[in-house]
């Protein structure tokens, strides 16, 4: 089991441009991985984010925020389009990072039941992590950089 240390503790939201410091804090109370939120402010530099991780040693975890504006049940096609959007960029950016998980509540409380909502997600977490996969094939080849 790994030791982790959710970034919301000392800022949020969480900006490569300012708390790329908290990661060798973090390392320093023996943590293993880090924990952050794509909230509204934040700031990711993905390249950046990259390397600090790996100069710490450390794992990387995403929180998506979705709330009612983002939300996969609404019933509203769309807020349901926002979400995925939203989760399609967040997707993306675990697979730039190198982030083994991507959580947080995809629908805004349980208000709507639409058949809609996670699942969604599921098939788009899917669809990213083959295109990641593939990119990362085609950066050791040496035919591309992932970003």
């Amino acid at each position: 089991m790994k030791i982790g240390l959710n970034l919301w503790v000392w800022e949020s939201p969480f900006r490569t441009d300012r708390h790329l410091g908290l990661l060798q804090k973090a390392r320093a109370l023996r943590a293993e991985a880090v924990e952050f939120a794509l909230e509204e402010g934040s700031v990711v530099e993905s390249s950046i984010l990259r390397r600090a991780l790996a100069e710490q040693a450390l794992g990387c975890s995403i929180i998506g925020m979705f709330g009612t504006e983002r939300d996969l049940s609404s019933p509203d096609a769309s807020v349901r389009q926002m979400g995925i959007d939203y989760a399609r960029k967040s997707l993306e950016l675990c697979a730039e990072v190198g982030a083994a998980v991507f959580s947080g509540a995809c629908v805004g409380g349980g208000r709507f039941r639409t058949g809609i909502g996670c699942g969604a997600l599921h098939s788009l977490q899917v669809r990213i992590g083959a295109s990641a996969r593939n990119r990362r094939i085609r950066r050791q080849s040496g035919s591309a950089v992932l970003r």
